[in-house]
């Protein structure tokens, strides 16, 4: 059975709601005008959404004026984004639930090159999408086992960790006088390995064909090896070894080298399947960065850190009301009969009941709702449940 949308005057009814929510945290009346049409901007068709842009497509008769509401809204106004982010979360979150429970929560970082002096944020530092490979990882993996977290984290070649069955050497006693030495060691015939020297050793008899999910063009395979070790990086400075967790590696048969090393804390008696499976749970958020990119993310022209973080709440916000639409369509059980099934609206249609109330043409909602039955249409017809996999 096939899923149409609503009429277009019961979408535009449900986004002037979603408003209205969120403009209870506002704090003020006059920011509610320019809070809107922000918004909207950020849901049209275009290829930037900074503030002129922006501008320019809510009310191209009127730039100037509109630029300076918009701006002042983003840099000026001191709203507490904090408090709207709540509100977003609220409204959000029962469509994220609706396939099932949370399984794990993704962490990552997103970065956007800049270039010139002013823009917030353009002093020199670590970028991945400029292709810097420095490790930032290890204090953040150590607290998360402190406070008794489970965590699956994608590790480069060169962290370093004590192969199965070896630990670094414990401390060396002097003499029976004096403080004796607390510190683990290693010396010149005790050290730690790199991943990628660990996997040479294993040897590419020891890995495996896995599957995790279903993509466009079928399951999605390569080939792993999980192994015990205890992560080495800086223990000399560590009065007891890092307890063991799995180091998984993936191996694919064209490839010359392996391609990627995982760090995971699952318990002993896990599968290779889970292990594999859990690894590469993260593939959603590199898909979301990109979905929240498409909203404007990465297109912020301000020159203080208030406008930049208005900036990506409302970039948030829009993308929030995308899932929440997306979350009124039930998806069909067999997604691989489902053939992505999605129903489309005219980018020509407009509402009769859009207010007009600066006199300028408004900008066409069946475009921002285009984007809601588009968005993610290969990616929920290719997801494979995990209770597939045990």
């Amino acid at each position: 059975m096939k899923n149409h949308p609503p009429s277009l005057e019961t979408r535009e009814k449900r986004f002037e709601n979603y408003l209205s929510l969120l403009s209870r945290e506002l704090d003020h009346a006059d920011r509610i005008k320019p809070f809107r049409d922000y918004l909207v901007g950020l849901l049209l068709q275009g290829e930037r959404k900074s503030i002129e842009p922006i501008g320019a497509r809510i009310d191209p008769s009127h730039v100037c004026v509109k630029h300076q509401s918009l701006h002042h809204l983003i840099a000026v106004a001191a709203w507490n984004d904090r408090a709207l982010l709540r509100v977003i979360c609220q409204y959000a979150l029962p469509a994220l639930l609706h396939p099932g429970k949370v399984e794990s929560w993704v962490i990552d970082d997103t970065g956007f090159p800049k270039r010139g002096k002013h823009s917030v944020g353009v002093e020199r530092q670590y970028c991945g999408q400029l292709g810097k490979t420095e490790n930032c990882q290890t204090d953040f993996r150590d607290e998360l086992s402190t406070r008794k977290l489970r965590y699956a984290a994608g590790i480069q070649s060169t962290t370093t960790v004590w192969p199965p069955g070896k630990e670094p050497l414990a401390p060396k006693a002097i003499s029976n006088r004096g403080r004796q030495p607390k510190l683990l060691r290693r010396d010149e015939e005790h050290r730690p390995v790199t991943v990628r020297q660990l996997a040479d050793q294993l040897g590419r008899d020891c890995f495996r064909p896995g599957t995790w999910r279903e993509g466009s063009h079928g399951e999605l395979r390569s080939h792993f090896c999980a192994r015990r070790v205890r992560p080495a990086h800086l223990d000399y400075q560590r009065e007891t070894p890092r307890g063991e967790e799995w180091l998984l590696i993936e191996w694919p048969l064209a490839e010359r080298d392996p391609t990627k090393y995982w760090f995971l804390t699952l318990n002993r008696q896990v599968s290779l399947r889970r292990l594999v499976y859990t690894a590469k749970s993260r593939w959603p958020v590199e898909r979301d960065y990109k979905e929240l990119k498409a909203v404007g993310l990465g297109d912020y022209e301000v020159r203080g850190w208030r406008g930049f973080h208005h900036h990506a709440t409302l970039c948030i916000a829009a993308y929030a009301f995308l899932i929440g639409e997306r979350g009124l369509f039930s998806l069909c059980r067999d997604r691989r009969k489902s053939g992505g099934m999605v129903s489309r609206i005219s980018g020509g249609e407009r509402s009769r009941r859009s207010a007009n109330t600066s006199g300028a043409a408004q900008p066409s909602f069946a475009l921002l709702f285009d984007i809601v039955f588009l968005l993610r249409q290969k990616v929920v017809s290719s997801w494979q449940p995990l209770d597939r996999l045990h």
